[in-house]
């Protein structure tokens, strides 16, 4: 016998050592069962045979009068029907079982059952699901493959550690554990204007505010000119440029008053500017508090991190916030998930596949109020189960891989749910501005209360050299 490996020059020899208790047809099975897909039997009677075994069809054929790759052909091209016995089960929110309203049988909804299908189809064969018990999940679906119930199980899961007997067949797909937490609060439309400004900026205004009119009341009188206002007078006033109120009568103002107005109304401008456009801001998007951004912000809050896996397990000492993880099963969690209570996170695999949001996962956390951390909990390969020296292995991955190349998979899922949204987060978190935004604004009036005390020095030194005459500006 002849075996066909992936190199064609590097054929192996397989004897068989009791040839008077030998079966063809269940030896080439035998061989089948090891996982060797592509055999050839030679022997001689009266005359040379060359055959292979179909084991879909359990029909030898002949290949005698056949030369190169056809020597070795590979019957997992063509099925002919021959049904998967696929261990799959219901993983919120990957893969799920949805009734269907004109037949009401449920059907499998989920990238994983997409992408079988299209591999069934592709080798012509037939699906034949067995689920495991609910609560079993994962280790049901490992059990059932250790006892030859199915052939693989085809929900994938995170690569952690090698299973005896199992073979963890991967994809390059790199994915993502995610932690769900609640949506910030909304803040209240009220408190919108006081929202504007941080408390810095306030007081600063104020501050300014009030060195503005007594530095105006101290210009009048040191310069013994007119105009003669009082206090009330320029208080109006410098409240007047505050609001963008026009100025009468500028140019009759004194070298020293014409300063600090100048550089007080350029501030202002800054100031009322940035107020309005960030007034119009908040009354046209809702604003959230900042809630929780990072996994150091959920460290530090008084929050419990659900999940139906064990990562404290899969990652050993390493896992982060294995303190506040509380492991429940699938169903629970699901239902948790949607009570909407703002003192629960959820750590949920799969979240992000390929650059794109689950779209279940999407509409859930839309209709729940619920976010997703921009900051992964952990990376890790998805990988699907498989018995060591499966026959299936080598072809599935091979279909796999032409399947991702031409980039079926996402276009069948896109038709299948409706949303396929990049991840977003939160749109709009409340900022207030602070002194370190609108320095500029303070920069002018610190430099305009300079030049304005510089111009009065330089009036009292000219005054004190000259006649106690008016002077003119």
């Amino acid at each position: 016998m002849v075996i066909h490996n992936t190199i064609p020059t590097n054929n192996t020899v397989y004897k068989v050592e009791k040839p008077n208790m030998f079966n063809l047809t269940d030896e080439m099975q035998r061989l089948w069962d090891f996982g060797i897909t592509r055999a050839m039997f030679v022997y001689f009677t009266n005359k040379l045979n060359a055959v292979s075994f179909n084991p879909f069809t359990k029909i030898l054929t002949d290949l005698l009068d056949l030369e190169g790759e056809k020597l070795f052909p590979n019957y997992l091209k063509n099925m002919n029907r021959f049904p998967f016995r696929v261990s799959m089960f219901q993983e919120w929110p990957i893969l799920k079982k949805k009734k269907e309203t004109i037949t009401s049988r449920k059907k499998w909804i989920g990238r994983d059952f997409v992408l079988l299908e299209m591999i069934a189809r592709i080798m012509n064969a037939t699906l034949k699901i067995l689920e495991p018990p609910a609560e079993t999940r994962y280790i049901g679906a490992l059990e059932d493959i250790r006892k030859k119930k199915v052939d693989f199980c085809f929900v994938r899961s995170f690569r952690v550690m090698d299973l005896d007997g199992i073979f963890l067949m991967t994809t390059g797909d790199l994915s993502t554990l995610n932690v769900i937490v609640p949506q910030p609060h909304r803040i209240n439309q009220n408190e919108v204007f006081f929202l504007i400004y941080q408390y810095d900026v306030w007081i600063c205004l104020i501050i300014f505010t009030f060195i503005s009119i007594m530095s105006s009341r101290v210009f009048v009188i040191i310069s013994k000119q007119n105009p003669k206002w009082n206090l009330q007078e320029i208080t109006f006033k410098v409240w007047g440029m505050l609001m963008n109120i026009p100025i009468k009568n500028f140019t009759n103002y004194n070298l020293v008053l014409r300063t600090s107005s100048i550089f007080w109304v350029w501030a202002c401008l800054i100031l009322s500017v940035s107020f309005q456009c960030r007034l119009i801001d908040l009354m046209t998007y809702p604003q959230y508090e900042r809630g929780l951004r990072t996994l150091k912000d959920l460290e530090n809050s008084d929050l419990l991190l659900y999940s139906s896996h064990n990562f404290t397990n899969f990652f050993g000492n390493s896992a982060i916030l294995k303190h506040k993880l509380r492991v429940m099963n699938h169903t629970s969690m699901k239902d948790f998930f949607r009570i909407n209570n703002s003192n629960q996170a959820f750590a949920i695999p799969f979240v992000v596949i390929r650059g794109k949001l689950n779209p279940d996962l999407f509409s859930a956390t839309q209709t729940a109020n619920y976010v997703i951390l921009p900051e992964p909990l952990a990376y890790s390969f998805a990988v699907y189960m498989f018995p060591e020296n499966s026959p299936y292995l080598t072809e599935f991955l091979f279909n796999i891989m032409l399947v991702k190349q031409h980039g079926f998979i996402d276009k069948l899922v896109g038709q299948i749910h409706t949303v396929s949204k990049k991840f977003q987060n939160v749109k709009n978190i409340g900022l207030k501005l602070s002194v370190h935004h609108l320095q500029p604004a303070f920069w002018v009036l610190c430099i305009g209360y300079i030049l304005s005390v510089v111009s009065m020095i330089c009036e009292i030194i000219m005054n004190s050299l000259s006649e106690p005459t008016q002077m003119r500006l």
